[in-house]
């Protein structure tokens, strides 16, 4: 189970938080629209805030004490939360584990409502903002 694994690594390697990668295949499954959307997050991870994690969007899979801790403080209430937990997570320097995940053979993923796609760019933009703070 790969839960168990996350859990594992968590206790043994003592990692404070596991996050997962998405792999190439999630991406083939994407609509169109929804994978410039998940392409860009991963292009302003990397460029604008110089996260050594990438992907951010396939979930956090587990977390320490410490990690939790971290999570408490965050204030972004939209699917971009974890740009901002992640950030935190790594101005902390927690140690972070990564794993490679894939979709689940069958499953159809929907593009996003422009109300969505609103809101959540400007909970993204908040954190632009508050990262030049």
């Amino acid at each position: 189970c790969i839960l168990k694994y996350f859990y594992d690594k968590l206790k043994n390697d003592k990692i404070d938080l596991m996050i997962s990668v998405r792999d190439e295949s999630y991406f083939q499954s994407l609509p169109f629209f929804r994978k410039v959307i998940s392409r860009g997050l991963k292009f302003l991870n990397f460029f604008f805030l110089s996260f050594k994690v990438i992907d951010t969007q396939a979930g956090i899979k587990e977390l320490s004490e410490s990690a939790k801790q971290i999570f408490l403080t965050t204030t972004t209430n939209s699917f971009v939360f974890e740009i901002e937990f992640v950030r935190l997570c790594l101005k902390k320097r927690i140690k972070i584990g990564y794993q490679a995940v894939t979709t689940r053979e069958g499953i159809l993923f929907t593009n996003f409502g422009k109300n969505t796609i609103k809101r959540e760019l400007r909970s993204l933009i908040k954190l632009l903002v508050k990262k030049r703070k």
